[in-house]
């Protein structure tokens, strides 16, 4: 890829795949489904996510008759980009079914162990049933995460843990439970304080207005002014 220039990453891309295609015509091979991944990312990038999604169907179809019908971290990563294409497309029911099955997977091929991997798909589902609305199915995958990550980090402070910690207090927050509301965007607001200090970041921000808005929900001024002031003090 062209250091983020996608349109030239597609464009050679692109002509990678019809050059792909002379060499081993019609039959599928790894090379040919390596291309079609990348002319889909690139789309992807390009904000062009339903020409996206075809190409990573065809990535997924072509990888399904290499491999067979198995678990395999190709599969695993074919089902993850159609989540995420149909999430940026706004079909979150769709991007859900796709996290389940790639949730599935993902333990069969990891076992009982702790992964990186199983703990995002367990943030992705809780998003896709966040935009869903249903908010305490949310929670709980985001709790479930939220617990894999501590572990795999082995508690040290970490931006993916600090964006989850104020997305199960939005999320509280949409159930009308405003204490832990506040309980989570604090916790968020003091992992972004120590990995980030006094500097604007934008996961800052959302903690500190979750933590105003819950402050303000319950009456209490003071707080809320005092953590309007931190906010206006970002550098």
């Amino acid at each position: 890829f062209y250091e983020g220039n996608y349109e030239k990453s597609l464009e050679y891309n692109l002509k990678a795949y019809e050059m792909r295609r002379k060499l081993f015509g019609d039959s599928d091979h790894e090379d040919i489904a390596k291309s079609l991944h990348d002319i889909g990312f690139c789309y992807c990038k390009l904000n062009r996510h339903k020409e996206g999604f075809e190409y990573y169907s065809q990535t997924y179809e072509m990888k399904k008759k290499l491999l067979g019908d198995v678990d395999h971290a190709d599969i695993a990563l074919a089902l993850d980009d159609f989540s995420y294409c149909y999430a940026k497309l706004n079909q979150h029911d769709k991007a859900l079914e796709f996290s389940m099955e790639l949730y599935e997977m993902r333990k069969r091929l990891f076992g009982d162990i702790d992964h990186k991997d199983i703990a995002s798909t367990l943030h992705h589902i809780a998003v896709n049933n966040q935009r869903l609305q249903e908010y305490q199915t949310a929670i709980n995958y985001y709790l479930k995460s939220y617990e894999m990550r501590k572990r795999v980090f082995r508690d040290e402070d970490h931006k993916d843990i600090a964006l989850l910690l104020y997305n199960i207090s939005y999320c509280f927050d949409k159930l009308d439970q405003n204490k832990k509301a506040l309980e989570y965007s604090l916790k968020s607001y003091e992992m972004c304080e120590r990995l980030f200090g006094d500097r604007y970041h934008q996961y800052t921000q959302s903690a500190l207005k979750g933590i105003i808005n819950s402050y303000r929900k319950s009456n209490d001024q003071y707080n809320a002014r005092k953590y309007e002031n931190i906010l206006r003090s970002l550098k």
